[in-house]
């Protein structure tokens, strides 16, 4: 049977961090072992200019990258950081784990272009998101929960800003929406999942 490759991170949760560069090449990573439900780390994607988003015990996030920046008080505890550039390894974990979270499966990439200027495109959330952040790269992004909102009702964001949200949970997959006034433009977007706690 074929099994993806995979790697993992332990961090000493006694050493508090700002920013540490750690170098991972991959397409996911995952929260797989910590000591307590309480242990919390906040990392940024890429750069440590991006967005901080906080993961904890069976959290995870897709997103293409070469590397995280690492921030964390000083706590009890260990915490284990699942990784893989292979997508497949992800829909290994999420079936063999927990049959909610299969939505997530259809997690295929992390970016969408708009092909067109002042045309609406959609991406398509998984089920059990429980945040998303969304960046533009190359133009303005006009960006919308609502189909037909990127034209009228919509959250502007200028080339490099983002867009974070950590206050959502879908049950259902989401579709969200977007345009750009100039061709070519592309939307990154990194999303935020959750399986329930371990016993």
């Amino acid at each position: 049977m074929y099994t993806p490759k995979y790697y993992e991170e332990v961090l000493d949760l006694a050493v508090a961090r700002v920013d540490v560069r750690i170098e991972m090449l991959a397409s996911f990573i995952y929260i797989r072992r910590a000591t307590t439900s309480h242990n919390v780390i906040g990392i940024k994607i890429n750069s440590p200019s991006n967005p901080l988003i906080t993961l904890k015990r069976r959290e995870g996030i897709t997103c293409g990258f070469d590397s995280i920046y690492v921030t964390n008080a000083v706590q009890v505890g260990t915490m284990t950081i699942f990784y893989s550039a292979d997508i497949n390894r992800l829909r290994y974990v999420a079936d063999s784990r927990d049959a909610r979270f299969t939505g997530a499966n259809e997690i295929l990439t992390n970016h969408r272009h708009c092909v067109l200027a002042a045309t609406e495109y959609n991406y398509l959330l998984p089920a059990y998101c429980k945040g998303f952040m969304v960046k533009a790269r190359g133009g303005p992004i006009q960006f919308s929960m609502q189909v037909g909102g990127s034209a009228a009702d919509f959250i502007l964001l200028a080339d490099t800003q983002s867009f974070q949200t950590d206050d959502i949970y879908f049950q259902l997959p989401r579709l969200i929406y977007f345009q750009s006034a100039n061709a070519g433009t592309i939307i990154e977007i990194c999303e935020k999942y959750s399986l329930d706690e371990e016993s």
